[in-house]
């Protein structure tokens, strides 16, 4: 089996930064980004930089082949021969047929981390954005103001060295829950593609969703000020305490509301809880949780309720105890899962 080309992670970049990439694909990629320090200064300057950006116009087209072979250039690669392209002869296989919406987003992705290598270039090395990333498991950081961040799976933040500046400003893209260290002098900044988020000394969680467009904040201790940023977006802000949380929606919309589900931490702190819980709330948590997709057949099941505890769980676990203690049945078919069941009284 041969080794995958460059062309080919960028296309999973691609993928990935336009939200069509698969599980496997996008272990493919993480799998790609570890591999090597280079890999992995390439892949989070580049989406650190898409994230600041925004996405890409449709119609944008840049000049692509000119855009690799200078980004090439200055980040020192190994040339790669390039194929010809040409009509195949009858009978023989041919290569993936690429969507051209891909290759826009490649093409402008190269434009970016290009434009940044050269800025760069030009600038003193230790001026680079330190960028933190999770990788395929949650993962703790400790910033340089004695701040701690623990970053879901798959979440980077990115901040100026030693948090330099009037703020002490950091770029997230993806979840993070942030336990701050008080500074009255230097506010501390969380920055998504459309909210700002703004405390003193406070414990928090941060959610950027671009699929849906949305940014959601949920307050733990402390005092939170969260505005809604962008374009289109008129500032709009509201303060938070301890158990609310307000989204920021893809329009200019902020709104605000209390903590409803107990198990919002649940990624951060490796516990679920349940107090009397209908399973339509079980059911979120589970999938949010495990990142799975569960159908229920009878939604009668739906006004069922639970009570228990899981430390560090194991989806099969879980669904093991709701089987016997809520007399449903489930199983997994076409990569969901399904609960079946009379229902409750």
């Amino acid at each position: 089996m041969h080794e995958p080309t460059e062309g080919y992670y960028w296309e999973l970049l691609a993928k990935y930064l336009n939200h069509e990439i698969t599980e496997d694909e996008k272990t493919e990629l993480s799998a790609w980004v570890e591999r090597s320090a280079a890999n992995k200064d390439l892949f989070y300057r580049s989406t650190h930089l898409w994230h600041l950006t925004g996405s890409v116009k449709t119609d944008f087209q840049p000049d692509v082949d000119g855009a690799w072979q200078k980004f090439r250039g200055k980040a020192q690669m190994t040339p790669q021969p390039q194929p010809v392209m040409s009509k195949p002869a009858a009978g023989t296989a041919t290569g993936r047929v690429i969507p051209m919406y891909l290759w826009r987003v490649a093409a402008a992705v190269l434009v970016l981390v290009g434009a940044a290598w050269l800025a760069t270039s030009y600038l003193d090395r230790a001026a680079a954005p330190v960028v933190l990333t999770a990788g395929n498991a949650k993962k703790v950081f400790l910033l340089p103001d004695s701040s701690r961040v623990t970053l879901k799976q798959f979440s980077s933040l990115a901040y100026a060295p030693d948090l330099q500046g009037a703020e002490r400003k950091v770029t997230l893209q993806g979840e993070g829950f942030f336990e701050v260290k008080r500074n009255p002098q230097k506010p501390f900044v969380v920055l998504t593609a459309n909210a700002r988020t703004q405390v003193l000394g406070t414990s928090f969680t941060v959610r950027e969703d671009k699929q849906s467009g949305t940014t959601e904040v949920q307050v733990v201790t402390g005092k939170v000020a969260f505005t809604a940023v962008g374009k289109g977006r008129t500032g709009k802000r509201v303060v938070l305490t301890p158990g609310f949380k307000a989204v920021a929606g893809k329009t200019d919309s902020l709104v605000k509301s209390r903590i409803e589900d107990p198990n919002f931490r649940a990624w951060q702190t490796g516990r679920l809880e349940f107090d009397n819980t209908r399973l339509e709330q079980v059911v979120a948590s589970l999938e949010d949780y495990f990142g799975v997709n569960i159908k229920i057949q009878n939604r009668k099941l739906l006004d069922c309720r639970f009570t228990g505890s899981f430390e560090q769980p194991q989806l099969k676990d879980v669904l093991e105890v709701l089987a016997v203690s809520m007399q449903v049945r489930y199983n997994y078919e076409q990569q969901h899962y399904t609960f079946s069941g009379r229902g409750c009284q």
